[in-house]
């Protein structure tokens, strides 16, 4: 059965029970989010409605503690990690929060490139004095996007805000 999931007013979707599951274990899906399938007619409804969702997780063993690494989000995006995070499941968080981005995040990529290609073929103070406020940029583009805000091209120039 087809599913789709709201968060933050952002639809995504269709996916099967199981990538739902996925996500709750994740901790990208929370049980407030909101899910919606065919059957359920007009009405969406809390996460937390659909049986065997939001199931205890196993504890997990020392030695897979070990092996793991725990990220140290903000409090905004605590909601988002819950627990030790695998390689695979940041890669799937990433791949989540460029959804519908994409042509954004490689659009500022690609300026972003450009510009220090051209900065450094002046052999100047310029590339010193312009590349650290543009580095700045690009990261605050991608981190709105794994934070859920609405990034823009413009967010690439505001590490000048900074400097």
């Amino acid at each position: 059965m087809s599913w789709f999931y709201a968060i933050e007013d952002r639809r995504y979707g269709p996916v099967d029970v199981e990538e739902l599951k996925r996500l709750a274990r994740l901790g990208r899906l929370s049980p407030s989010d909101r899910v919606w399938h065919p059957d359920m007619g007009e009405s969406w409804a809390p996460a937390s409605t659909v049986p065997g969702l939001f199931d205890a997780p196993e504890a997990p063993t020392p030695s897979s503690l070990e092996s793991s690494v725990t990220p140290s989000p903000s409090a905004q995006d605590a909601r988002r990690y819950r627990g030790p995070a695998s390689v695979s499941d940041l890669m799937a968080l990433g791949r989540g929060s460029l959804s519908g981005y994409w042509g954004e995040a490689v659009a500022v990529t690609v300026v972003f490139f450009f510009i220090q290609f051209a900065l450094e073929e002046t052999h100047t103070w310029l590339v010193w004095i312009l590349s650290g406020p543009l580095m700045v940029g690009l990261h605050l583009f991608f981190l709105d996007l794994i934070r859920g805000r609405e990034p823009g091209i413009g967010r690439m120039f505001h590490g000048f805000r900074v400097f």
